[in-house]
C-alpha cells in the first residue's frame, strides 16, 4: 500500500504536521498550532512560559504521562483540523494510504501517524452519517 510521510522540517506534507502554523482556538485559548497548544497543555495545566513563547516549538516544563499525551495530541490536531477544513480535507484525500512520520522519534513516529490515520476515520465516518 502507498505510503505518505508527515514530516515538517523536511517538507513532507507539512500541512498535516503538528508544527504547521495553523492558528486554531481551544478551551478558549488562541494556538498558533498543536504543538504549540500541546506544549502549552501536556502537564494538564496551563504552561504559561510555553504559551508566551515565540518559538515554533516551544518546550513545555513537564513530561505527562504517554496515554494522556496521545489523548490531548489527537484531540489537538482534530479541533485544528475541524476549524480550517482545507487542512481537513487534505487529510481525507491521503485516502487509504498509510500515514508515516519518519525522521521522528521513536514515541511519536509510532503514534502520530496513527492518531492521523483514527482522525481520518473519524472525519470519513462524519460524512457519511451527514450524507445518509
Amino acid at each position: 500500500m502507498t505510503e505518505i510521510n508527515i514530516y515538517f522540517s523536511t517538507g513532507e506534507n507539512p500541512e498535516l504536521s503538528n508544527l504547521y502554523p495553523r492558528p486554531f482556538i481551544y478551551k478558549g485559548y488562541n494556538f498558533r498550532s498543536v504543538e504549540h497548544a500541546y506544549q502549552t497543555l501536556k502537564s494538564g495545566s496551563f504552561d504559561d512560559k510555553a504559551y508566551y513563547s515565540k518559538e515554533i516549538k516551544p518546550i513545555g516544563k513537564y513530561k505527562v504521562k504517554e496515554e494522556y499525551s496521545l489523548i490531548l495530541m489527537k484531540d489537538l490536531i482534530k479541533e485544528s483540523l475541524n476549524q480550517k477544513p482545507t487542512h481537513k480535507i487534505k487529510l481525507l484525500e491521503t485516502g487509504k494510504k498509510i500515514i508515516t512520520h519518519k525522521q521522528a522519534d521513536e514515541f511519536w513516529a509510532k503514534y502520530f501517524p496513527k492518531i492521523l490515520m483514527e482522525i481520518r476515520e473519524e472525519f470519513l465516518r462524519e460524512e457519511v452519517m451527514i450524507r445518509n
